[in-house]
């Protein structure tokens, strides 16, 4: 967990050295403290609970199993309730006056922050094979906050803990119909890589601002059908 949290937290500062050599160097970003603070804000409560959750599976019975289990973890532990709608609208194009409805845009409503925090809805999940796929394909030290200084190392650095991968489960979709699903076939878990958990955590808080309903961007690749992934 130490190693997948540094990854995590090295991830926003990615796009600060563009490409390599002395041409980019003047095209890196030197003030990183703004990334430092987004990394800052990424957490996991890793929760084991061998009475309940050993033997489970990672197939469609296993993750449903996982899904209820968590969903209930949040209600008795954290007190969230992650079915309750949303408490802001997003329609600010009228010119009504909405600011008589207690309803809206208020951060202390508890539907709000349910409804619009990964955090109530996201789950990752380590098993046997993931955890083989972190300590084999991802490194003890992340690529160093400077601009590479040929294309080799620029290179080295890309492909770096690339293969590592885990599982993340949207408890939210995964309640949806199945007419619901898109693409057709995907289920609301899927794999990413340590490098990808931030990009998928804000992303997909921005998603829920916006929509209710919105869709993860997942593929499926390496020709194995049925395993999806996330990209960005």
């Amino acid at each position: 967990m130490r190693r997948l949290d540094a990854w995590a937290r090295y991830s926003p500062h990615q796009g600060r050295f563009p490409k390599y050599g002395q041409a980019y160097e003047s095209k890196a970003v030197t003030d990183g403290e703004p990334n430092e603070e987004l990394a800052k804000r990424f957490y996991c409560d890793v929760i084991e609970d061998k009475n309940r959750l050993a033997g489970i599976q990672s197939d469609a019975e296993g993750f449903a199993k996982l899904r209820d289990y968590f969903r209930e973890w949040w209600l008795v532990s954290v007190g969230v309730q992650p079915d309750l709608p949303p408490n802001h609208d997003d329609d600010d194009d009228d010119d009504d006056d909405d600011t008589d409805d207690p309803g809206l845009d208020d951060p202390a409503l508890e539907p709000n922050e349910s409804h619009d925090d990964p955090r109530f809805r996201s789950v990752l999940v380590v098993d046997e094979e993931c955890l083989r796929s972190l300590i084999e394909e991802l490194p003890d030290e992340t690529p160093p906050l400077r601009t590479a200084v040929d294309r080799e190392e620029w290179l080295k650095y890309l492909r770096m803990g690339k293969k590592a991968w885990l599982w993340m489960l949207d408890t939210g979709y995964m309640t949806r119909d199945e007419s619901q699903f898109s693409p057709p076939g995907f289920r609301g878990w899927f794999r990413l890589g340590p490098t990808e958990l931030l990009w998928a955590w804000y992303e997909w808080k921005s998603y829920l601002h916006r929509q209710p309903d919105p869709s993860w961007k997942v593929r499926e690749k390496d020709g194995v059908p049925g395993v999806w992934w996330y990209y960005y």
